[in-house]
């Protein structure tokens, strides 16, 4: 007897399986097998019904619910329907559920990444567990844009990445921030002023102090880039505690980031995009009406042994 509910319960699960077919059957074959072997289903839920034979009922869902090219959610969609769950005039909805499910999934936690009756019995489960995440960047180009998008509009202001001082709304063209000096800082610095930095690609680098403390042994390095291919990468975590490292961006007229300079606190050095050292007459002429001077007013700590070329 035992066998038999165990038999039971396994067949049912094979019904209602979300153990899809391999990606890369074809739609044609996905179909035709689901024809053959779903066996009959039941309009008894759904008097409006517009198809009865299982076949039409079938392609009725491939067609009109199910998103995907290959046809892998029809399976899942199948169950829905077999359990009374839907009906044949929910495919809009169904086909709109699972776009968005399709879209979003790689927010979720991996486990809830399959559709399956565990963690989505009912299209409910589905519609709710998205919800939150509609509208969200999901591919890499979208997120390298939000984060574009969140800088010109100054509100990445986070603690590996934190905004020290802005003019850009009394009539100035400075902003400046101050890097994370920690493994954060540091990956955040690689992201956003990388080799390939989605705010600016650069190849500034630092080469600054003896390592201290555990790292005596190793040489001098550069602070701000990994192989001269990150821009303020700090190697600063354990061995220099004390080299704050700042960005600071031009801002252009029409609110947008048009350079990066980088600064080096505890040297004074100042570098552009190119790794190329920046003179004060320069960077004086970038940012005039004593901006910098400013800037370190406000947060002194941009200074802490004395250069004082950039400023007047």
């Amino acid at each position: 007897m035992k066998y038999d509910l165990f038999a039971k319960a396994y067949l049912t699960m094979l019904d209602e399986s979300t153990q899809y077919l391999s990606e890369d059957i074809l739609m044609e074959d996905r179909i035709d097998y689901l024809k053959a072997n779903i066996g009959p289903i039941s309009t008894s839920h759904d008097p409006m019904a517009t198809h009865t034979s299982t076949p039409d009922i079938i392609d009725h869902f491939a067609e009109h619910a199910d998103p995907t090219r290959n046809k892998v959610h029809t399976q899942y969609i199948l169950g829905l329907y077999k359990r009374g769950i839907i009906r044949q005039s929910d495919a809009p909805r169904v086909h709109q559920a699972l776009s968005n499910f399709d879209r979003y999934k790689t927010l979720l936690p991996q486990e809830e990444r399959s559709l399956g009756a565990r963690f989505y019995p009912t299209l409910q489960h589905i519609e709710d567990k998205i919800s939150p995440f509609i509208g969200s960047a999901v591919t890499k180009k979208e997120k390298v844009d939000q984060i574009k998008a969140m800088i010109e509009k100054d509100n990445l202001d986070i603690p590996s990445h934190k905004k020290v001082f802005d003019n850009t709304h009394s009539g100035g063209n400075m902003r400046v921030y101050k890097l994370g000096n920690d493994v954060v800082g540091a990956d955040t610095a690689k992201i956003l002023y990388g080799k390939f930095g989605i705010v600016k690609p650069t190849i500034c680098c630092h080469t600054y102090g003896e390592p201290k403390g555990l790292d005596s042994a190793l040489p001098k390095v550069n602070l701000w880039s990994d192989n001269r291919e990150n821009m303020m990468r700090s190697y600063t975590v354990h061995s220099y505690p004390d080299t704050n490292i700042y960005a600071i961006h031009k801002i252009g007229e029409d609110g947008k980031i048009n350079d990066v300079y980088s600064f080096h606190a505890a040297s004074g050095q100042m570098k552009d995009e190119k790794n190329f050292d920046v003179s004060a007459e320069f960077f004086k002429k970038k940012f005039p009406n004593q901006q910098f001077e400013k800037a370190i007013e406000a947060h002194p700590d941009i200074i802490k042994t004395g250069p004082d070329k950039y400023i007047d």
